[in-house]
């Protein structure tokens, strides 16, 4: 899989979850510092990308935001759960 979004400066820290036929490629994004937030892409193929922009923006008073993972809730079938970190310490 290779992919580079056309709407921010650098990505890292990438986590990839496939559903119903579509796989959906969570990022960490900046433009100006040293994270803005989540962003996503959705492809049907892994192949070709369809860049949907930011899904989950850094907290207020957040530096920083660190890499997470996402899964279906075993509770409840309609809604999936996300994990990601933020520093709030010196930069």
């Amino acid at each position: 899989m290779l992919y580079q979004p056309q709407t921010i400066r650098r990505m890292w820290d990438t986590w990839l979850f496939r559903h119903q036929g579509t796989f959906f490629l969570f990022y960490l994004a900046t433009d100006h510092s040293p994270g803005e937030g989540v962003h996503l892409a959705t492809s049907e193929d892994g192949v070709r990308w369809q860049e949907q922009g930011l899904v989950l923006p850094k907290s207020e008073g957040a530096q920083w935001l660190g890499s997470g993972s996402i899964w279906p809730d075993p509770l409840r079938a309609d809604r999936f759960l996300m994990n990601i970190s933020e520093w709030y310490g010196p930069a």
